[in-house]
Formats: structure tokens, C-alpha cells, sequence
């Protein structure tokens, strides 16, 4: 059984009825922080390419930072080309399974914890590759205040939560046996709630939120998901099942993976141009700390994007040890899955037994 709270987070109107329009899903990011009124009044798109495979839109899990430096890189480049690729930005309350089951998305990043579920309740979607091949997901908390070892030290605390870390927060949770022995407080995506006092520790990300603090002047523990028992892929390319069905619909997934490919490979050796391309174009009116930025993206290209998978295989590829860690976290989670989840069969056509593909 899964705790009721995840059921509550992953509920048959949040997969099923999704995010409504595109057009709320960008309200409701922008509503977020006033500042991303002026930055995306629009959906940039590529512009001037040949789009012989037509449009499609890419979900992105957050707002426009760092963690999307591949794909900006791939836009400003053509990579994408012969399909003219929009995207949207997430947020908070992000659910990308709903944008793809109702074609508001050709591929949204997710990851399997909130795909799986999401097919348990009633959506077909399927990963076709996983740009993080570990998930950054940690909880953290002020050295000084609370001392984190390990999840035991978790014992009788409060931890915020923002909403879209509730599935992997309390699959975390009953992994590890704590279920009911914490205190989860909902609450907004913002990891200053732990220097307000508000909380004793805080569910994010270690390429973000951890560094955030760091910068800022803390001492922060933290404990890996990845390194406590749940061990998943992450910002994982889910699409319809049925897509890869329709021979348009698969040439254009495969025409969006290569674009992501190429962008990758050029950001995990040029991070600067990505750095350029969050804080001067599209995360420009976000008010990013460049600081942050930078050893986000340090991080997540050493740690969290290649691997010695990617190196044997490619960027993105999903190999079957690691898919067998990702159902066994997941089971053990009370998240029912199997290998049906994961789909390496465009990888294969796209890189065709090399571990690269042509700029």
C-alpha cells in the first residue's frame, strides 16, 4: 500500500485531467514569481527552422535555469531541426504525464516515480531515456541546527516538502521506515524555509536548493535518495505510449532526443555557453545567482549526467541494471512497475552502437 498523502499527490484528476490548456500551465508558473510574466509572455520556439516534422512541444520539470542548459544550447543551434520545438516551463505543481496523455506535450521531463504512478492510475506513458542517470533528490538540513547522517536523525522532525517532491518524498519515506515518525509540511519550493526556522529540514534538490544554501553562507547536511534506498533515474523523456505508434509521432520523439543528445554532448563540454544561455536569455529576467548556476551545472553534468553507462552507451541510455535498481526502488516504494516503463528502442535506432551522434 502506498501512504494515502501519495495517493492524495498523485491523484486521478492531476494525471488524468492534467494542467488544462498550455496556456494555464505558463499562468500558473508565472504566478509563481511575477518576474516570469515578462520572460514567458511567449513559448520561444525555434525560430526559422525547416519544420518538414511539424511542431512539438517539451515540457520542462522547472523554470528556465541551469538543469535546461542542453536544451537551450539544442535550440539555439538548430539541433532539433527537422522539427520546430517549442517549450514550456514547469514549476511547483508540475505534472508532465497529463501534458503528454492530452497532447499538450509531444515529451515532458518527469520521472519514473510520478510516471509510474501515473500509469497505475490509468495514463500509457513510457521513458524513452534519462538525462539524470541518478536523481538529485535530498533532503537537508542546517548543520548547526539539526546534524544529518542519516534518515533516523529525521525522528520526530518537520520537513518541507514543495509539491512536486511529494511522490519521491514519501516513497523516500516508507523506504527508509518512516513513515508516520516524520512530520511532512507542504510547502512552497523554496529552501529558505529552513533558515526562517519554520522547519527542521527541507526535500529538494542537491544541484540547486543545497547549493543555494551554501552560497548564501550555511553549513548543510544532507542525505542523498539515490544513496538512502531509492534509487531512480531522473529528469526521464516521457512520452505516450501510443506515440511511439504513429510514424509521425516517433519521428519526431527521435527528431527531440537527437536535439537533446547533441545539446548535451556540447553543454558537458562547454558549460559556460549553457551558463550564458540561462542567465542572458531565457532565465534572464529570473533574478538566477550566477554563482549557483555555475556549480549547478558543474554538478549535475559530473554527478548526475554522465556515468559510466553514458560513456559505454550514450547520453540518456538506460542500462538494464540500472532499470532493475529503478523497479526495486519503486516496488519497494508501494509504486507498482516493471520493465514496460522503460523504452530504450529509439536510443538504440538513434545511436546505432556508438556512444555519440554527429554535431
Amino acid at each position: 500500500m502506498t501512504d494515502p498523502r501519495l495517493d492524495e499527490a498523485i491523484s486521478r484528476r492531476r494525471f488524468l485531467g492534467g494542467m488544462g490548456t498550455t496556456a494555464a500551465g505558463v499562468a500558473a508558473v508565472a504566478a509563481l514569481n511575477p518576474r516570469l510574466r515578462s520572460s514567458i509572455g511567449s513559448l520561444r520556439s525555434s525560430e526559422g527552422a525547416s519544420a518538414s516534422l511539424g511542431n512539438a512541444t517539451l515540457a520542462f520539470s522547472w523554470l528556465y535555469d541551469v538543469q535546461q542548459a542542453g536544451s537551450y544550447i539544442a535550440q539555439q543551434r538548430g539541433y532539433y531541426k527537422p522539427l520546430n520545438v517549442t517549450f514550456l516551463p514547469g514549476g511547483d505543481s508540475f505534472a508532465g504525464e497529463p501534458l503528454v496523455m492530452e497532447g499538450k506535450a509531444l515529451c515532458a521531463e518527469t520521472d519514473p516515480t510520478t510516471s509510474a504512478a501515473a500509469n497505475n492510475q490509468g495514463a500509457s506513458v513510457v521513458l524513452v531515456g534519462a538525462q539524470y542517470q541518478t536523481n538529485p533528490f535530498c533532503v537537508m538540513t542546517l548543520k548547526k541546527k539539526l546534524p544529518l547522517t542519516e534518515p533516523k536523525d529525521l525522528i520526530g522532525k518537520s520537513v518541507g516538502y514543495g509539491p512536486n517532491m511529494a511522490v519521491p518524498w514519501f516513497a523516500w519515506l516508507d523506504v527508509n521506515g518512516l513513515k508516520g515518525k516524520v512530520t511532512s509540511v507542504l510547502t512552497s519550493r523554496d529552501a529558505s524555509i529552513l533558515t526562517s526556522g519554520d522547519v527542521d529540514g527541507y526535500v529538494g534538490w542537491v544541484t540547486s536548493d543545497v547549493l543555494g544554501l551554501v552560497v548564501a553562507g550555511e553549513a548543510v547536511d544532507y542525505l542523498l535518495f539515490g544513496d538512502t534506498g531509492l534509487t531512480l533515474f531522473d529528469l526521464t523523456y516521457c512520452v505516450a505510449k501510443s506515440a511511439l505508434k504513429d510514424a509521425t509521432k516517433r519521428a519526431q520523439i527521435i527528431a527531440m532526443l537527437k536535439g537533446e543528445i547533441r545539446g548535451w554532448q556540447v553543454e558537458c563540454s562547454d558549460q559556460p555557453l549553457g551558463i550564458d544561455l540561462t542567465m542572458n536569455v531565457w532565465g534572464k529576467h529570473l533574478g538566477l545567482n550566477k554563482k549557483v548556476q555555475e556549480l549547478q551545472s558543474a554538478d549535475q553534468v559530473k554527478l548526475l549526467i554522465q556515468s559510466a553507462t553514458t560513456k559505454a552507451h550514450g547520453l540518456f541510455w538506460m542500462s538494464e541494471a540500472n532499470i532493475e535498481k529503478n523497479i526495486r526502488s519503486l516496488n519497494l516504494s508501494g509504486v507498482k512497475a516493471s520493465k514496460s516503463l522503460f523504452d530504450n528502442s529509439l536510443l538504440a535506432e538513434i545511436y546505432d552502437g556508438k556512444n555519440k551522434i554527429a554535431l
